[in-house]
């Protein structure tokens, strides 16, 4: 376990907290921010040396692909300054901060609502900002000298539930929280309750107390989906967790979710569900905005082909206009390229895309015309059509597969044949002194689970 770095705060109401100061700062930089949130393939021309077996696997790095065009910066920004506002007043090392563990919060959290076409990278983008304040859970042990035994986690994220009420939901984040913490200490707490407010209740003693930074509800869109149920129960549901449990609350969803929360024709319900921001992300307009063009020019230069083309701009035009900006179509469709090309032509060019879109991305074709006819109507099926499409989509990527997946296994067997294997008892013989170190951690963890789970459920 890597020791944890404190970086002094400089703003008083912050200053000499541990959990705010574990996180890793907020650049003031523009670029500085882009580099954090950005995530490129590994890539070593070297690479290009290997047999296509090999190579096809590589390009299934593309699917990770990040550059972050400026709205990407500018939510980012929005979602670490609330975060990092949530733990103002839980410093577990003052009596304030203690006393907050079992008071109602002085104010409610924030909804921050981001929402945008699927494919367009909301819960990608959610997790490379989460990736950059630092890691999921955060063990503290010392601060400053002083003992600071707690665990901090950093935000709970999960998907709408098929059943969508209070109690399910409660149960999907706490079921989430035993399984970053390979624990189970939050889920026996609502084994005991019954009613929507003691499940409520049993969430809020578990954020609490696993200092957790933030809730991550996807997928919202879902909710649509409900039979005969009332949207109301939702957003009752919601507002719930909002007033009780302290923390900022993050929804996304597709444009389909916005009817959730815009057909309510309260305005103060409104305004509660956007408090903390109201964030959508579009697609470019053309392939002329400058974000696009350098998304695409830089996810361009990973390429396993034994001839790579150039990126040009009527490339750049092409790839727009099959995928109308969608970043999750476009690195599909790329990828798709690639596997059509190495082994055969080994280059990727206009006619290679034209042909894999045509014959490789038919399902989409019918979602990608919404977006195509500008016509409002048409769009706001485009969600519908991207979900019953990307079940019939045939990724030619998965079709090669059965050769990647039988030379891995090849590959295996013959460095497992030459491996030295080890005993146990080898093992322990070699190593004692990480074998008393890991008895010490076991004994700590037990005697923290202990002490934990008698304050949650005391």
């Amino acid at each position: 376990m890597s020791e944890l770095i404190y970086t002094p705060h400089p703003l008083p109401e912050f200053a000499g907290n541990p959990l705010v100061e574990v996180l890793k700062p907020l650049p003031a930089d523009v670029v500085d921010k882009i580099k954090l949130l950005k995530r490129r393939p590994d890539f070593n021309e070297h690479e290009l040396n290997l047999n296509s077996s090999m190579r096809r696997l590589c390009t299934a790095r593309l699917k990770n692909f990040m550059f972050p065009m400026d709205k990407h910066v500018e939510i980012f920004t929005n979602i670490h300054s609330l975060i990092v506002g949530g733990y103002k007043d839980r410093n577990p090392l003052t009596a304030q901060g203690q006393q907050s563990l079992y008071q109602q919060s002085a104010s409610p959290s924030t909804v921050t609502f981001l929402t945008g076409l699927s494919g367009a990278g909301k819960s990608a983008l959610i997790r490379a900002i989460m990736r950059t304040m630092g890691p999921q859970v955060i063990n503290h042990s010392e601060y400053n000298g002083k003992p600071c035994p707690y665990t901090q986690i950093l935000y709970v994220m999960q998907n709408v539930p098929v059943n969508s009420t209070a109690k399910n939901m409660c149960m999907t984040l706490g079921s989430e929280m035993d399984n970053l913490l390979q624990r189970e200490i939050v889920t026996p707490i609502f084994s005991k309750n019954r009613t929507h407010t003691d499940f409520i209740l049993g969430l809020k003693k578990s954020v609490k107390h696993l200092r957790l930074g933030a809730i991550v509800i996807d997928e919202l869109q879902n909710v649509n989906l409900r039979r005969g149920a009332n949207k109301d129960e939702f957003l009752a549901m919601v507002s719930n967790f909002r007033d009780e449990l302290g923390v900022p609350i993050i929804l996304v969803g597709t444009t389909a979710a916005k009817k959730i929360l815009f057909a309510n024709k309260n305005i103060s319900v409104q305004r509660r569900f956007c408090d903390g921001g109201f964030e959508e992300l579009d697609p470019p307009k053309s392939a002329q905005e400058d974000d696009w063009y350098k998304f695409c020019k830089t996810m361009w230069r990973y390429q396993w082909v034994k001839d790579p083309v150039g990126f040009s701009d009527e490339i750049c035009e092409l790839l727009y206009d099959l995928t109308q900006g969608v970043t999750g179509i476009l690195l599909t469709l790329f990828i798709n390229c690639q596997m059509a090309a190495i082994g055969g032509q080994e280059r990727v060019d206009g006619r290679l895309v034209e042909n894999v879109y045509l014959e490789q991305m038919k399902p989409l074709h019918a979602a990608l015309d919404a977006l195509r006819s500008k016509d409002p109507v048409m769009i706001a099926k485009f969600d519908d059509l991207y979900f019953s499409a990307a079940n019939e989509v045939t990724n030619f990527a998965d079709c090669r597969m059965g050769e990647v997946s039988k030379f891995e296994k090849e590959a295996f067997v013959e460095t497992s044949a030459v491996e030295p294997k080890f005993s146990g008892a080898r093992r322990k013989k070699a190593n004692p002194e990480r074998v008393a170190q890991l008895r010490k951690e076991l004994i700590g963890e037990q005697q923290h689970h202990q002490k934990f789970d008698n304050i949650l459920n005391g």
